[in-house]
């Protein structure tokens, strides 16, 4: 049979040990995780490819129009001229 004081000088170990446990495993978590992003950061996953599900696209058709050449614009400002400064 154990005495009182064995089992009070076990149970102090065990509740010494497993806060120190609680401490390492709180230390080595944050460790990882701050390496693991440096690691992300300075080698970021490949994108993916992309994919042609649909194919390539067609080219555009545009019509052709002459641009005209006496083009007008008018500024309404609220000063009625162009900013100098």
């Amino acid at each position: 049979m154990a005495s009182l004081t064995s089992v009070s000088v076990s149970a102090r170990k065990v509740i010494r040990y497993g806060v120190y446990a609680v401490i390492l495993i709180l230390i080595l978590r944050f460790a990882f995780n701050v390496s693991l992003n440096l690691y992300r950061r300075f080698f970021p996953p490949r994108q993916p490819e992309p994919t042609l599900a649909f194919g390539k696209l067609p080219k555009l058709a545009l019509p052709d129009r002459p641009t005209p050449q006496n083009i007008a614009y008018t500024l309404e400002l609220p000063e009625g001229n162009l900013p100098t400064q």
